[in-house]
């Protein structure tokens, strides 16, 4: 069999532009795989701001009415949430065992719940602000919200007991 130079150099023409097709193909499912991974993570923010916010408006005109161990997974990555309470003393709150710097410059900056855009604070911070304690393990959270009427007493939950 008498193969002519040409037909040898188209060949390896072909294998070059298969491995640069093949090379791309791959370079673009990564960069997809990666942006769905980032928007996952939005996506999570944005279910957890609207979480917390349709419980709240649940509890918050019911003087009295509790709702304990309700459970809200996190964002990714989030290893706690603080929530704020304006009325509280904001020095006192900066304690640098249970406060981020983001939530002290924040404080320090609003001093009230109307000037405020936000009231709970995630660790890392989110590029979402959430306008509506515990140190997260599992990637999830237990609460115990207690409505009085004008607003809404947040709290770790309590455990359950079993019924003997």
């Amino acid at each position: 069999m008498n193969r002519k130079r040409a037909q040898i150099i188209g060949q390896v023409f072909i294998y070059i532009l298969a491995i640069v097709a093949f090379a791309a193909i791959l370079s673009f499912g990564y960069i997809a795989v990666q942006k769905l991974l980032t928007k996952q993570c939005d996506v999570k923010s944005i279910k957890f701001k609207t979480d917390l916010e349709s419980t709240f408006t649940g509890i918050f005109g019911s003087y009295g009415k509790v709702r304990n161990n309700l459970d809200f997974t996190l964002p990714c990555e989030t290893k706690k949430v603080c929530f704020v309470d304006f009325d509280y003393d904001g020095e006192k709150m900066c304690d640098p065992d249970t406060a981020t710097p983001q939530v002290c410059n924040y404080l320090s900056t609003y001093f009230s719940h109307e000037d405020a855009e936000q009231n709970v604070f995630l660790d890392p911070p989110s590029e979402i602000k959430l306008k509506v304690s515990p140190i997260n393990k599992s990637g999830r959270i237990k609460l115990l919200l207690e409505g009085k009427g004008t607003y809404v007493q947040v709290s770790e939950a309590l455990p359950q007991t079993s019924p003997s």
